[in-house]
């Protein structure tokens, strides 16, 4: 049997059906009381979801704090844990929101289409710059997904992505 509340009420009309009563708002009508039978019996537990992706990213702790103007060479570290980063290509650092080039420190030759800004990484994983950062300077750093090798190899034909994560 439908419900049929009564047409024209005033604020605070009440209208019982069954079990159930309502009261009229003057916009309309808001469940107040309800009464209920006994609870049944609790479901199944569902099937657990699959995890969730790992992310592989690294975000370096902020190093703007040690920058003087006078000092070049800085430990990374993640989470207040020193982070040792063998490979330049899985570093992403950006000074003042510009990213920049990191090399490793046995690069011996640099591209004149994109020479470098003078970051290195050393051999003891420190980032090491040409010029000290001026006091103020803003750092961001991530290290990223990739390869920890720094080994040269002569093995072709090998993938762009290769290269770029540093495989050769």
């Amino acid at each position: 049997m439908p419900i049929d509340f009564p047409n024209s009420p005033a604020p605070g009309d009440v209208y019982t059906f069954g079990s159930r009563t309502w009261t009229w708002t003057g916009y309309g009508w808001q469940a107040t009381t309800t009464t209920l039978g006994p609870q049944g019996l609790q479901g199944l537990q569902g099937v657990q979801g699959v995890a969730g992706a790992v992310s592989e990213i690294q975000i370096l702790d902020n190093l703007s704090n040690q920058f003087n103007g006078t000092e070049t060479r800085f430990l990374m570290t993640y989470n207040g844990d020193p982070i040792s980063v063998t490979n330049s290509f899985r570093l992403l650092v950006s000074l003042n929101g510009i990213v920049q080039i990191v090399k490793n420190s046995y690069v011996t030759w640099d591209n004149p289409i994109a020479p470098s800004n003078g970051i290195r990484l050393d051999n003891d994983g420190y980032l090491v710059f040409l010029t000290p950062p001026a006091e103020g300077t803003i750092f961001e750093g991530r290290v990223l997904v990739g390869s920890t090798t720094t080994d040269l190899t002569t093995t072709y034909p090998f993938a762009a992505a290769d290269l770029l994560m540093g495989a050769f």
